[in-house]
């Protein structure tokens, strides 16, 4: 986790140093913070979702994710 993102809040959460970021192609479903999402067959919590690029044609997504 990026040192200028510890100990910020995203989307009602305190980011944490052992959280992680996923970048991916973009899902065919839509997420939410909240939701569980499978990495590598272990279930994560989403804590916050960004589209790459923020404006635009989405051609990626960054998830933040704990657990």
């Amino acid at each position: 986790m990026s040192k200028q993102l510890i100990g910020t809040e995203m989307d009602g959460t305190v980011i944490l140093a052992s959280d992680r970021q996923a970048i991916c192609t973009v899902p065919t479903m839509q997420y939410t913070s909240g939701d569980v999402l499978s990495v590598d067959g272990v279930p994560v919590h989403i804590i916050a979702v960004e589209k790459i690029p923020a404006a635009g044609v989405t051609s990626a997504v960054k998830f933040i994710i704990r657990g």
